[in-house]
Protein backbone atom coordinates (compact mmCIF):
# COMPACT_ATOMS: atom_id res chain seq x y z
CA UNK A 1 0.00 0.00 0.00
CA UNK A 2 2.85 2.43 0.71
CA UNK A 3 3.94 2.83 -2.95
CA UNK A 4 0.35 3.67 -3.82
CA UNK A 5 0.38 6.56 -1.33
CA UNK A 6 3.04 8.34 -3.38
CA UNK A 7 0.49 9.27 -6.07
CA UNK A 8 -2.05 11.23 -3.98
CA UNK A 9 0.65 12.51 -1.61
CA UNK A 10 2.74 13.83 -4.50
CA UNK A 11 -0.30 15.40 -6.13
CA UNK A 12 -1.31 17.12 -2.91
CA UNK A 13 2.20 18.32 -2.11
CA UNK A 14 2.56 19.85 -5.55
CA UNK A 15 -0.88 21.42 -5.22
CA UNK A 16 0.06 23.01 -1.89
CA UNK A 17 3.32 24.38 -3.24
CA UNK A 18 1.56 26.01 -6.18
CA UNK A 19 -1.24 27.27 -3.96
CA UNK A 20 1.04 28.94 -1.42
CA UNK A 21 3.66 30.17 -3.86
CA UNK A 22 1.37 31.59 -6.51
CA UNK A 23 -2.00 32.19 -4.88
CA UNK A 24 -3.92 31.11 -7.96
CA UNK A 25 -2.11 33.31 -10.41
CA UNK A 26 -3.33 32.41 -13.90
CA UNK A 27 -0.24 30.31 -14.87
CA UNK A 28 -0.67 28.12 -11.77
CA UNK A 29 -4.37 27.31 -12.25
CA UNK A 30 -3.91 24.44 -14.80
CA UNK A 31 -1.29 22.80 -12.57
CA UNK A 32 -3.51 23.19 -9.54
CA UNK A 33 -6.46 21.57 -11.32
CA UNK A 34 -4.42 18.69 -12.73
CA UNK A 35 -2.58 17.74 -9.56
CA UNK A 36 -5.47 18.31 -7.18
CA UNK A 37 -7.80 16.43 -9.52
CA UNK A 38 -5.46 13.45 -9.70
CA UNK A 39 -5.18 13.27 -5.94
CA UNK A 40 -8.94 13.53 -5.40
CA UNK A 41 -9.76 10.91 -8.06
CA UNK A 42 -7.17 8.51 -6.67
CA UNK A 43 -8.64 8.81 -3.18
CA UNK A 44 -12.20 8.51 -4.48
CA UNK A 45 -11.31 5.11 -5.94
CA UNK A 46 -10.23 3.98 -2.49
CA UNK A 47 -13.48 5.16 -0.97
CA UNK A 48 -15.47 3.51 -3.72
CA UNK A 49 -13.65 0.21 -3.20
CA UNK A 50 -14.10 0.48 0.60
CA UNK A 51 -10.35 0.46 1.24
CA UNK A 52 -10.72 2.75 4.21
CA UNK A 53 -7.48 1.82 5.94
CA UNK A 54 -5.41 2.79 2.95
CA UNK A 55 -7.47 5.96 2.42
CA UNK A 56 -6.73 7.30 5.91
CA UNK A 57 -2.99 7.41 5.26
CA UNK A 58 -3.01 9.91 2.38
CA UNK A 59 -5.48 12.02 4.37
CA UNK A 60 -3.06 12.15 7.29
CA UNK A 61 -0.18 12.95 4.95
CA UNK A 62 -2.28 15.69 3.34
CA UNK A 63 -2.96 17.32 6.72
CA UNK A 64 0.69 17.08 7.75
CA UNK A 65 1.76 18.69 4.48
CA UNK A 66 -0.79 21.43 5.00
CA UNK A 67 0.60 22.22 8.46
CA UNK A 68 4.15 22.03 7.15
CA UNK A 69 3.46 24.40 4.29
CA UNK A 70 2.00 27.01 6.63
CA UNK A 71 5.29 27.09 8.54
CA UNK A 72 7.05 28.29 5.38
CA UNK A 73 9.75 25.65 5.78
CA UNK A 74 10.67 25.80 2.12
CA UNK A 75 10.09 29.59 1.93
CA UNK A 76 7.69 29.06 -0.96
CA UNK A 77 5.44 31.95 0.05
CA UNK A 78 7.81 34.40 1.78
CA UNK A 79 7.21 37.05 -0.87
CA UNK A 80 3.45 36.59 -0.60
CA UNK A 81 3.45 37.03 3.16
CA UNK A 82 5.63 40.14 2.87
CA UNK A 83 3.19 41.53 0.30
CA UNK A 84 0.08 40.69 2.33
CA UNK A 85 1.41 42.30 5.51
CA UNK A 86 2.43 45.35 3.50
CA UNK A 87 -1.09 45.57 2.06
CA UNK A 88 -2.56 45.42 5.56
CA UNK A 89 -0.16 48.14 6.72
CA UNK A 90 -1.09 50.32 3.76
CA UNK A 91 -4.78 49.90 4.64
CA UNK A 92 -4.19 51.20 8.17
CA UNK A 93 -1.81 53.91 6.93
CA UNK A 94 -4.48 55.30 4.59
CA UNK A 95 -6.82 55.50 7.59
CA UNK A 96 -4.17 57.24 9.71
CA UNK A 97 -3.90 54.34 12.15
CA UNK A 98 -0.13 54.64 12.15
CA UNK A 99 0.61 52.31 15.07
CA UNK A 100 -1.17 49.40 13.38
CA UNK A 101 0.44 50.32 10.06
CA UNK A 102 3.90 50.27 11.63
CA UNK A 103 3.31 46.80 13.10
CA UNK A 104 2.34 45.38 9.72
CA UNK A 105 5.23 47.04 7.87
CA UNK A 106 7.65 45.61 10.42
CA UNK A 107 6.02 42.19 10.07
CA UNK A 108 6.38 42.46 6.30
CA UNK A 109 10.09 43.17 6.73
CA UNK A 110 10.44 40.18 9.05
CA UNK A 111 9.67 38.00 6.02
CA UNK A 112 11.68 40.03 3.51
CA UNK A 113 14.05 42.58 5.06
CA UNK A 114 14.74 44.20 1.69
CA UNK A 115 11.09 44.66 0.67
CA UNK A 116 11.21 48.18 -0.77
CA UNK A 117 7.55 49.28 -0.37
CA UNK A 118 7.53 48.29 3.32
CA UNK A 119 10.79 50.16 4.00
CA UNK A 120 9.53 53.32 2.31
CA UNK A 121 6.19 53.25 4.10
CA UNK A 122 7.80 52.49 7.45
CA UNK A 123 9.86 55.68 7.12
CA UNK A 124 6.69 57.59 6.17
CA UNK A 125 4.97 56.22 9.28
CA UNK A 126 7.72 57.57 11.54
CA UNK A 127 7.48 60.94 9.77
CA UNK A 128 3.68 61.13 10.05
CA UNK A 129 3.87 60.44 13.79
CA UNK A 130 6.90 62.76 14.22
CA UNK A 131 8.88 59.96 15.87
CA UNK A 132 12.07 61.03 14.14
CA UNK A 133 14.59 59.82 16.73
CA UNK A 134 12.98 56.39 16.95
CA UNK A 135 12.87 56.15 13.18
CA UNK A 136 16.50 57.19 12.79
CA UNK A 137 17.59 54.66 15.40
CA UNK A 138 15.64 51.92 13.61
CA UNK A 139 16.91 52.75 10.12
CA UNK A 140 20.52 53.34 11.21
CA UNK A 141 20.45 49.93 12.89
CA UNK A 142 19.24 48.34 9.65
CA UNK A 143 21.88 50.28 7.71
CA UNK A 144 24.73 49.08 9.94
CA UNK A 145 23.46 45.49 10.01
CA UNK A 146 23.23 45.24 6.22
CA UNK A 147 26.41 44.47 4.29
CA UNK A 148 24.90 45.85 1.08
CA UNK A 149 22.19 48.26 2.22
CA UNK A 150 19.19 48.50 -0.10
CA UNK A 151 18.60 52.06 -1.29
CA UNK A 152 15.35 52.57 0.72
CA UNK A 153 17.30 52.33 4.00
CA UNK A 154 19.67 55.32 3.50
CA UNK A 155 16.84 57.04 1.62
CA UNK A 156 14.64 56.62 4.71
CA UNK A 157 17.43 58.01 6.92
CA UNK A 158 17.66 61.07 4.66
CA UNK A 159 13.88 61.55 4.75
CA UNK A 160 13.83 61.39 8.55
CA UNK A 161 16.72 63.86 8.88
CA UNK A 162 14.99 66.22 6.46
CA UNK A 163 11.62 65.96 8.22
CA UNK A 164 13.23 66.54 11.62
CA UNK A 165 14.85 69.77 10.40
CA UNK A 166 18.43 68.53 10.47
CA UNK A 167 19.11 69.97 7.02
CA UNK A 168 22.90 69.82 7.16
CA UNK A 169 22.94 66.08 7.83
CA UNK A 170 20.05 65.53 5.42
CA UNK A 171 22.04 67.25 2.67
CA UNK A 172 25.10 65.11 3.42
CA UNK A 173 23.06 61.91 3.24
CA UNK A 174 21.21 63.17 0.16
CA UNK A 175 24.48 63.67 -1.71
CA UNK A 176 25.59 60.21 -0.59
CA UNK A 177 22.47 58.41 -1.85
CA UNK A 178 22.65 60.18 -5.21
CA UNK A 179 26.25 59.01 -5.56
CA UNK A 180 25.67 55.46 -4.33
CA UNK A 181 22.27 54.84 -5.96
CA UNK A 182 22.30 56.84 -9.22
CA UNK A 183 19.67 54.52 -10.71
CA UNK A 184 16.92 55.75 -8.34
CA UNK A 185 15.08 58.94 -9.41
CA UNK A 186 13.63 59.31 -5.90
CA UNK A 187 17.11 60.16 -4.60
CA UNK A 188 17.42 63.15 -6.94
CA UNK A 189 13.93 64.33 -5.99
CA UNK A 190 14.75 64.18 -2.29
CA UNK A 191 18.07 66.00 -2.57
CA UNK A 192 16.42 68.63 -4.77
CA UNK A 193 13.75 69.14 -2.09
CA UNK A 194 16.44 69.55 0.58
CA UNK A 195 18.19 72.24 -1.46
CA UNK A 196 14.83 73.89 -2.22
CA UNK A 197 13.94 74.08 1.48
CA UNK A 198 17.20 75.97 2.08
CA UNK A 199 16.44 78.36 -0.82
CA UNK A 200 19.52 76.98 -2.56
CA UNK A 201 17.78 77.08 -5.92
CA UNK A 202 20.88 76.81 -8.16
CA UNK A 203 21.91 73.51 -6.54
CA UNK A 204 18.30 72.27 -6.55
CA UNK A 205 18.05 73.04 -10.27
CA UNK A 206 21.39 71.37 -10.95
CA UNK A 207 20.55 68.08 -9.19
CA UNK A 208 17.06 67.89 -10.70
CA UNK A 209 18.38 68.49 -14.21
CA UNK A 210 20.94 65.77 -13.59
CA UNK A 211 18.12 63.43 -12.56
CA UNK A 212 16.10 64.33 -15.65
CA UNK A 213 19.09 63.59 -17.89
CA UNK A 214 19.16 60.07 -16.42
CA UNK A 215 15.39 59.58 -16.16
CA UNK A 216 13.68 61.53 -18.97
CA UNK A 217 10.31 59.90 -18.18
CA UNK A 218 10.21 60.63 -14.42
CA UNK A 219 7.41 63.21 -14.29
CA UNK A 220 8.00 64.11 -10.61
CA UNK A 221 11.49 65.35 -11.45
CA UNK A 222 9.96 67.70 -14.02
CA UNK A 223 7.36 68.97 -11.55
CA UNK A 224 9.99 69.64 -8.88
CA UNK A 225 12.23 71.40 -11.38
CA UNK A 226 9.25 73.51 -12.44
CA UNK A 227 8.78 74.58 -8.80
CA UNK A 228 12.42 75.62 -8.58
CA UNK A 229 12.25 77.61 -11.82
CA UNK A 230 9.11 79.36 -10.58
CA UNK A 231 10.92 80.48 -7.43
CA UNK A 232 13.77 81.74 -9.61
CA UNK A 233 11.17 83.57 -11.75
CA UNK A 234 12.40 81.79 -14.88
CA UNK A 235 8.89 81.62 -16.29
CA UNK A 236 9.58 80.58 -19.93
CA UNK A 237 11.79 77.70 -18.74
CA UNK A 238 9.26 76.72 -16.07
CA UNK A 239 6.44 76.66 -18.63
CA UNK A 240 8.48 74.45 -20.96
CA UNK A 241 9.49 72.02 -18.20
CA UNK A 242 5.95 71.74 -16.79
CA UNK A 243 4.48 71.30 -20.27
CA UNK A 244 6.91 68.39 -20.68
CA UNK A 245 5.73 67.01 -17.33
CA UNK A 246 2.11 67.04 -18.50
CA UNK A 247 3.13 65.36 -21.75
CA UNK A 248 4.33 62.44 -19.65
CA UNK A 249 1.36 62.14 -17.30
CA UNK A 250 -1.92 63.90 -16.58
CA UNK A 251 -2.75 61.74 -13.57
CA UNK A 252 -1.71 64.24 -10.90
CA UNK A 253 -2.91 67.79 -10.16
CA UNK A 254 0.48 69.25 -9.20
CA UNK A 255 1.87 69.82 -12.74
CA UNK A 256 -1.40 71.51 -13.77
CA UNK A 257 -1.28 73.81 -10.75
CA UNK A 258 2.38 74.71 -11.26
CA UNK A 259 1.90 75.35 -14.97
CA UNK A 260 -1.15 77.51 -14.24
CA UNK A 261 0.93 79.42 -11.68
CA UNK A 262 3.72 79.95 -14.21
CA UNK A 263 1.28 81.37 -16.75
CA UNK A 264 -0.42 83.51 -14.09
CA UNK A 265 2.79 84.99 -12.70
CA UNK A 266 4.09 85.68 -16.21
CA UNK A 267 0.90 87.61 -17.00
CA UNK A 268 -0.58 85.14 -19.49
CA UNK A 269 -3.99 84.95 -17.83
CA UNK A 270 -5.75 83.37 -20.81
CA UNK A 271 -3.38 80.38 -20.80
CA UNK A 272 -3.60 80.18 -17.01
CA UNK A 273 -7.41 80.08 -17.18
CA UNK A 274 -7.36 77.41 -19.87
CA UNK A 275 -5.02 75.07 -18.01
CA UNK A 276 -6.72 75.59 -14.63
CA UNK A 277 -10.21 74.97 -16.01
CA UNK A 278 -8.90 71.81 -17.65
CA UNK A 279 -7.45 70.72 -14.31
CA UNK A 280 -10.64 71.62 -12.40
CA UNK A 281 -12.60 69.20 -14.57
CA UNK A 282 -10.35 66.33 -13.45
CA UNK A 283 -9.16 67.28 -9.96
CA UNK A 284 -11.92 69.07 -8.09
CA UNK A 285 -10.50 68.36 -4.63
CA UNK A 286 -7.32 70.43 -4.83
CA UNK A 287 -7.81 73.70 -2.85
CA UNK A 288 -4.75 75.55 -4.19
CA UNK A 289 -5.99 75.04 -7.72
CA UNK A 290 -9.38 76.62 -6.95
CA UNK A 291 -7.68 79.52 -5.17
CA UNK A 292 -5.53 80.18 -8.23
CA UNK A 293 -8.53 79.89 -10.54
CA UNK A 294 -10.34 82.48 -8.40
CA UNK A 295 -7.36 84.82 -8.80
CA UNK A 296 -7.36 84.34 -12.56
CA UNK A 297 -11.05 85.26 -12.77
CA UNK A 298 -10.51 88.33 -10.56
CA UNK A 299 -7.58 89.53 -12.69
CA UNK A 300 -9.65 89.14 -15.87
CA UNK A 301 -12.71 90.87 -14.34
CA UNK A 302 -14.84 87.72 -14.47
CA UNK A 303 -16.33 88.41 -11.04
CA UNK A 304 -19.33 86.09 -11.38
CA UNK A 305 -17.01 83.18 -12.16
CA UNK A 306 -14.72 84.24 -9.32
CA UNK A 307 -17.69 84.05 -6.93
CA UNK A 308 -18.56 80.55 -8.17
CA UNK A 309 -14.96 79.34 -7.85
CA UNK A 310 -14.62 80.84 -4.37
CA UNK A 311 -17.91 79.30 -3.23
CA UNK A 312 -16.72 75.90 -4.42
CA UNK A 313 -13.44 76.46 -2.58
CA UNK A 314 -15.45 77.33 0.53
CA UNK A 315 -17.51 74.12 0.33
CA UNK A 316 -14.36 72.10 -0.28
CA UNK A 317 -12.45 73.43 2.73
CA UNK A 318 -15.13 74.58 5.21
CA UNK A 319 -14.71 71.62 7.63
CA UNK A 320 -10.94 72.19 8.00
CA UNK A 321 -10.20 74.96 10.50
CA UNK A 322 -6.52 75.37 9.61
CA UNK A 323 -7.13 75.55 5.86
CA UNK A 324 -10.05 77.98 6.27
CA UNK A 325 -7.91 80.32 8.39
CA UNK A 326 -5.06 80.11 5.89
CA UNK A 327 -7.38 81.00 3.00
CA UNK A 328 -8.79 83.95 4.96
CA UNK A 329 -5.23 85.17 5.45
CA UNK A 330 -4.35 84.71 1.77
CA UNK A 331 -7.40 86.61 0.53
CA UNK A 332 -6.79 89.34 3.11
CA UNK A 333 -3.14 89.73 2.07
CA UNK A 334 -4.38 90.37 -1.48
CA UNK A 335 -6.92 92.91 -0.14
CA UNK A 336 -9.79 90.77 -1.39
CA UNK A 337 -11.78 91.41 1.77
CA UNK A 338 -15.10 90.13 0.46
CA UNK A 339 -13.70 86.61 0.21
CA UNK A 340 -11.53 87.01 3.30
CA UNK A 341 -14.65 87.79 5.34
CA UNK A 342 -16.42 84.67 4.04
CA UNK A 343 -13.60 82.43 5.26
CA UNK A 344 -13.02 84.42 8.46
CA UNK A 345 -16.65 83.94 9.49
CA UNK A 346 -16.34 80.21 8.89
CA UNK A 347 -13.14 80.15 10.95
CA UNK A 348 -15.05 81.67 13.88
CA UNK A 349 -17.76 79.02 13.51
CA UNK A 350 -15.05 76.36 13.69
CA UNK A 351 -13.80 77.72 17.01
CA UNK A 352 -11.11 80.27 16.19
CA UNK A 353 -11.45 83.33 18.50
CA UNK A 354 -12.55 86.52 16.78
CA UNK A 355 -9.57 88.34 18.29
CA UNK A 356 -7.28 86.18 16.12
CA UNK A 357 -8.93 87.19 12.86
CA UNK A 358 -9.81 90.85 13.44
CA UNK A 359 -6.70 91.99 11.60
CA UNK A 360 -7.89 90.21 8.45
CA UNK A 361 -10.70 92.75 7.96
CA UNK A 362 -9.21 96.19 8.69
CA UNK A 363 -12.40 98.18 8.17
CA UNK A 364 -16.00 97.69 6.99
CA UNK A 365 -15.28 99.77 3.92
CA UNK A 366 -12.68 97.32 2.64
CA UNK A 367 -15.09 94.97 0.95
CA UNK A 368 -14.21 95.51 -2.68
CA UNK A 369 -12.35 92.92 -4.63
Amino acid sequence: ALPLLAVPAGCMLTTLLFFHAHRFLIPSIPFFLVFAGNGILFMWNYFKQKHFRITVKPLIIFLLLLLLSNHNLFRTHTVRWAQENFNAGSFYFSRQNYDAAKQYFEKSLSYDESYTPALLNLASTYIQTQRYEEGLTDFLQMYRASKTAQWPIPYGITQLLFASGNLEEAERWGIKICQNYPDQPECYNLLGSIYFSQSDFPHAEEILRKGISRFPHASQLFSNLGSVLLREKKYPEAIQVLTDALAKTTSYPEPFYLLGTAYYESGDYASAQKIMEQAAASFDGYPDMWFLLTQVYIRTNQHARADIACNYLYKLTSPDKAVVLQLAQRFSSLKQYKYAQQFAEQAVKLGIPETEIEYLLPSPSNTDR
